[in-house]
């Protein structure tokens, strides 16, 4: 399990065609520099797993990946 910091070096180091694609962190407190790291490198899709859905934030959810218990979890029982 790598750090933010690096994380980030990993994708600067990265050879030229891109072969990062994805950053993964298993923490919403990091939801900082996972922001950050999006907006840096835009060709890398950055996932944070949480069990707390965020308060005071408008709740994104993919319609295509996501079943009905969810959707009860996250509209019935915040």
């Amino acid at each position: 399990m790598a750090t933010a910091a690096r994380s980030e070096e990993i994708i600067k180091s990265a050879p030229i065609n891109d072969s990062i694609t994805a950053v993964v962190f298993i923490s919403r407190g990091m939801e900082k520099e996972a922001e950050r790291i999006a907006k840096a490198y835009p060709k890398v899709r950055v996932i944070v797993f949480t069990g707390l859905i965020p308060e005071g934030k408008v709740i994104w959810v993919k319609k295509a990946t996501v079943d009905i218990e969810t959707v009860r979890k996250i509209v019935l029982y915040p």
